[in-house]
């Protein structure tokens, strides 16, 4: 299947694969990403003047047990980030520190918390108007369920990133786990529609949320067996690609 409807995850996937590809250390030279299934991207790239095409395999590896309430923290984010489009066309960076991870996942009360997220963000817009800024809200009075946010505009980089953030105990990686996550990503390949110049697979970590954090330690575990050309993990928030082969 060569035209993949662009879903919310489909459209998370994306932007996180093209701060992959624009991770310089890579010298990416690309004049096309498509959205496919599978792969989950087809990448056209030009190398030695040469037109090359390649199939990625692009997966969050997350640790599921904490994934629930996770969720319901994106869902609240994103709401909030949708209710600030409607009202402005300005790029902005909002980190979120919930003061739990434990609220009512009930649709109407995330709403309700979107939209509390949202007029905060919107009242620090409104007070800083044709500046550039960084304001930090600590301890924010009247609303409990928030801890900390942080909310950019930076002009130069015209970049927009919205997302839960905080601190918490970063668990060393289980190695067999990642093992078996490239493991059920290499029987996709057999299903391909088409053939590539290369294949390559792409896990990414790291994105805010605990589930997604691991400590990697001295990683140098290779795959040369495997089917995949490429093999990286990337830690988005550091924008960091580690290769595996």
């Amino acid at each position: 299947m060569s035209f993949v409807e662009m879903s919310a995850k489909k459209s998370t996937e994306k932007r996180t694969l093209i701060r992959f590809i624009s991770n310089k250390s890579l010298r990416m030279k690309l004049y096309g990403i498509e959205p496919m299934d599978p792969p989950d991207f087809k990448l056209k790239r030009y190398q030695r003047e040469q037109s090359k095409s390649i199939g990625v395999e692009l997966t969050r590896v997350i640790n599921p047990s904490l994934k629930m309430h996770e969720a319901a923290q994106d869902t609240v984010v994103e709401i909030a980030r949708t209710l600030f489009r409607k009202e402005y066309n300005l790029q902005l960076e909002v980190f979120v520190e919930f003061s739990t991870s434990e609220f009512a996942l009930d649709p109407k009360s995330i709403k309700k918390l979107a939209t509390k997220l949202y007029e905060l963000v919107d009242s620090v817009v409104k007070n800083n108007t044709g500046w550039r800024f960084r304001v930090e809200s600590e301890e924010i009075n009247n609303i409990q369920e928030f801890h900390r946010i942080t909310i950019i505009n930076d002009t130069d980089q015209n970049f927009e990133n919205w997302q839960p953030f905080g601190a918490f105990v970063v668990p060393v990686i289980d190695l067999e786990w990642i093992g078996n996550i490239i493991k059920r990503k290499e029987v996709k390949i057999k299903t391909y529609p088409e053939a590539f110049d290369e294949k390559w697979l792409v896990l990414a970590t790291n994105f805010g949320h605990q589930s997604s954090h691991f400590d990697f330690g001295k990683l140098k575990i290779e795959f040369r067996d495997s089917p995949f050309d490429k093999i990286y993990l990337y830690k988005d928030r550091e924008d960091e690609i580690i290769k595996l082969k």
